[in-house]
């Protein structure tokens, strides 16, 4: 790296130059033409990679199918873009019109490999491979091009994979902790009065997590909050099969991470990241009926969000391992809140910024009532994290998780 700035960069500079100086030799409408296009392929490669995960096993050669898939896709969306935008740019004739047809065209060729570059920095940060996600973090080309894409944009494209490809499953519980006489209509809006302090105060302590599971050819995604310098807290079912699951902080820190604790009846794992010093969440509150909460994490493995979450009850239930094969009595807490795969080891705080509990489970079908487990049921885990040294095994994955 000189000055800041990465192999990566220089190659991504390299691209946005070429961008402009085509942009403004074809014209607008040409470009316009190669940019849906190319959009469309970049889109393509971008729901390919489920896919591609699980029909290659081997990492290098999956980011290799998947690099050269997704170049093929945009290179044969741009030439049928040209190919329209060529037909229309033979109607522009006056002089006038040519010189702003190519100026436009320059601006427009940065903006759409801007977004192709955020596509791509999408797809590959993904993957849960160290190397690969380190790189693109690190590089600040790509950092201006994610803040540029608006997070709406990047949310839909995850979500809406997860859906395609049947990923991101999270448990459901079919008996709530208290009967509600509605279920609500929808979740609690972002108009909740909750203090801003409680997210800004917890949000850097809460981390993105990925991996691939190799037993069942799937790269599962979901979240976690930061208990001790390096020690991170989540549920046992994101890093489930999972050998090295990769963490991410909110400024674009990359760890590679050691299962160092995993209880699958309570859904609780602990995360080692050797060398971090990242900055700790407080924990140990309680929650009351009534109460309001946020719910921080990354819906669908997506960009950071706190979603705004009212208590239900609290209560002790009877519920299955993340396999579904032995009962065991939890102690959680049933939410008003919108919970989503992705959301899974997110932290649930309070007014003040506290962790009251840790999002593992919604209701099946409903997009309204969601599960967190109650902080006392990891405080003693709390108590001796740091010393948490030794890789444990950590299982079986889920399928589609």
């Amino acid at each position: 790296m000189l000055f800041g700035v990465t192999w990566l960069d220089m190659v991504l500079v390299v691209l946005l130059i070429v961008a402009l100086v085509k942009g403004y030799h074809r014209g607008l409408w040409v470009v316009l033409g190669t940019m849906l296009g190319t959009v469309a392929g970049a889109i393509g490669g971008f729901y390919l990679i489920p896919f591609v995960a699980r029909w290659v096993s081997e990492p290098t050669l999956r980011v290799v199918v998947l690099v050269v898939a997704t170049v093929l896709l945009i290179w044969a969306g741009q030439h049928i873009g040209v190919a329209v935008g060529r037909r229309v740019r033979l109607h522009v004739n006056l002089p006038a019109l040519r010189r702003a047809d190519r100026v436009l065209g320059s601006v427009a060729a940065l903006a759409v490999t801007v977004l192709i570059l955020g596509l791509i920095s999408l797809s590959l940060n993904s993957l849960g491979m160290a190397p690969v996600t380190k790189e693109i973090n690190r590089s600040a080309v790509l950092t201006v091009t994610d803040r540029v894409m608006p997070d709406g944009s990047q949310r839909f494209l995850a979500e809406s994979r997860a859906a395609i490809a049947g990923l991101g499953v999270i448990p459901e519980i079919d008996t709530p902790v208290k009967e509600v006489a509605d279920e609500p209509e929808a979740a609690p809006s972002a108009t909740l009065e909750v203090p801003e302090t409680e997210d800004a105060q917890v949000q850097d302590s809460v981390v993105r997590l990925s991996g691939f599971a190799e037993q069942c050819a799937q790269t599962q995604n979901g979240t976690g909050v930061v208990v001790a310098k390096d020690r991170i807290l989540t549920n046992a079912h994101v890093v489930a099969g999972v050998e090295e699951p990769i963490v991410e902080t909110q400024d674009r820190q990359v760890f590679p991470g050691r299962v160092v604790h995993i209880d699958p009846a309570r859904d609780l794992a602990v995360v080692a990241v050797d060398g971090a010093d990242l900055p700790v969440a407080r924990h140990g509150a309680d929650l009351e009926d009534g109460a309001a909460a946020l719910a921080l994490g990354f819906p669908a493995g997506g960009p950071y969000e706190a979603t705004p979450a009212q208590v239900q009850a609290r209560g002790e239930l009877l519920i299955s391992d993340i396999y579904g094969r032995e009962d065991s009595t939890v102690d959680i807490y049933q939410l008003n809140a919108d919970i989503e795969p992705g959301n899974s080891g997110g932290p649930l705080v309070t007014e003040d910024g506290t962790v009251a509990g840790l999002v593992f489970a919604r209701a099946p079908g409903s997009s309204t009532i969601g599960y967190a487990i109650a902080g006392d049921e990891f405080e003693r885990l709390l108590e001796d994290v740091e010393n948490l040294e030794v890789p444990v095994q950590t299982g079986e994955c889920i399928p589609g998780g």
